[in-house]
């Protein structure tokens, strides 16, 4: 969509005339917004900080993410991540050398604790609003 800006839309009633434009821009490629996060999420991740989202919204994120305890695997998995690719399922339990079931439990333990996020066609990368507070930082 060509408006020089994010555009969005909340869903509406097929039924009503009212959402005959909200739809409409959804079907012309405006982000379908459900909930606040929606939108929160794509905002700049310095305005999402000082927004504090994780209180705003509930989510984990606020907390220390440094802090946040990965056991061996989870921290394996999330070193194979990247935030700006998206990895398929099949090519993560490759690389990672473990089970498929241990793959996915561990995707979900770290998509619970904010710093992955699947997305869909079972595709998982870092959550770029958090990805380089985990990295270590340079000496």
């Amino acid at each position: 969509m060509e408006f020089g800006r994010e555009v969005f839309g909340v869903p509406g009633n097929v039924t009503q005339p009212v959402s005959f434009a909200p739809n409409q821009l959804i079907k012309q490629g405006a982000k379908l917004v459900t909930c606040a996060e929606d939108v929160i999420e794509e905002l700049p991740t310095p305005v999402r900080a000082a927004l504090g989202t994780s209180h705003a919204t509930g989510d984990r994120r606020g907390e220390s993410i440094g802090a946040a305890s990965l056991n061996p695997s989870e921290k394996k998995i999330y070193d194979l991540l990247q935030s700006d690719e998206p990895q398929p399922i099949d090519d993560i339990v490759e690389r990672s050398g473990l089970n498929s079931s241990e793959v996915l439990l561990r995707l979900f333990n770290l998509a619970m604790k904010g710093i992955v996020r699947q997305l869909p066609g079972k595709l998982f990368r870092q959550d770029s609003s958090v990805a380089g507070e985990l990295r270590p930082k340079p000496a």
